[in-house]
């Protein structure tokens, strides 16, 4: 059996949660998207429009991949947060949570 971890999906206005559970080193966008979660898909998930960054929390800080300096960039050339993720940069490897608008 394939080990399985969970993405904690909460409303930022309503503080409701949703579960899903995936596969180690999912991409966080793709399953977003997969589960019917609004997210912006401007330049179809290759990073360079920032519109499906998201604010993670995550016990672990190996939790998800590292920000890379494409992705550094990208968040700084489109005003993103720097406390934010791209999503469709970031792997996921271990529970977390995300929160959403």
């Amino acid at each position: 059996m394939t080990e399985r971890i969970k993405i904690t999906l909460q409303d930022r206005h309503t503080a409701e949660a949703t579960t899903i559970e995936a596969r180690p080193g999912a991409n966080l966008w793709y399953l977003l998207r997969k589960h019917g979660i609004p997210i912006g898909s401007s330049c179809s998930g290759v990073g360079v429009c920032s519109s499906c960054a998201v604010e993670l929390h995550a016990a672990d800080t190996d939790a998800v991949s590292s920000e890379t300096p494409f992705e550094t960039q990208s968040k700084e050339r489109n005003q993103v947060e720097p406390t934010k993720r791209i999503s469709c940069l970031v792997r996921v490897w271990k529970n977390i949570t995300v929160v959403c608008n």
